[in-house]
């Protein structure tokens, strides 16, 4: 499975290392700055509660780099994801999942809410819906994670103090193919998910 993982910074970078350690996946990284860098020089190092895991990721500051993905998880603020609307087309094909892993009120909030609530993008988070235009909510899993306390050590290296768990569900109205269990059993196996609370 393709796996691209969009602000690959503490939060990002940990879920990285934890998917690269199954060795099931083409794994890539969307980062930036001296992180990018040292990621690119010498791997990324996730150092864990149960030991330290390294990988070599192929990383990016351009999504046209790395190209289609069957999943990708964004870990981005969620202030920081109108800058980088426009990277989302190179990294979607027609069946990829996006995994929305952030805080606050999502962009696709209103998708598929019913009782009469028109489906249109939350202004206020999305102005101007670039963001809602260029990944599609119809291709959107929520994602709640819980706990992850992780920071970045230096560039290259995240540490944190708690296994990071994450539960996915799918959008309300997603249509049915590529649903929301392929990534969660990715997940499962590096013992990181959990179904959400209903």
């Amino acid at each position: 499975m393709r796996i691209a993982v969009v602000g690959a910074g503490a939060v990002g970078g940990a879920l990285a290392g934890y998917l690269a350690a199954t060795g099931r996946h083409e794994l890539s990284l969307l980062a930036r700055g001296a992180h990018l860098a040292a990621i690119r020089e010498g791997g990324l190092t996730v150092q864990t509660p149960k030991g330290t895991l390294t990988s070599r990721p192929r990383a990016s500051d351009s999504a046209a780099d790395l190209g289609p993905q069957d999943v990708v998880i964004v870990t981005v603020k969620g202030h920081g994801l109108p800058a980088l609307a426009a990277s989302f087309p190179a990294l979607c094909g027609p069946d990829t999942l996006v995994v929305a892993a952030q805080n606050g009120i999502p962009w696709w909030y209103l998708y598929g809410a019913g009782d009469g609530v028109a489906p249109e993008p939350l202004e206020v988070v999305d102005p101007g819906g670039a963001i809602w235009s260029a990944i599609g909510p119809e291709r959107v899993a929520a994602c709640v994670m819980e706990v992850l306390p992780a920071r970045i050590v230096e560039p290259g290296v995240v540490a944190h103090t708690a296994l990071p768990r994450a539960g996915l569900r799918r959008s309300p109205a997603r249509r049915p193919r590529g649903e929301a269990g392929g990534p969660g059993r990715l997940l499962q196996r590096g013992g990181r998910h959990r179904p959400p609370s209903r």
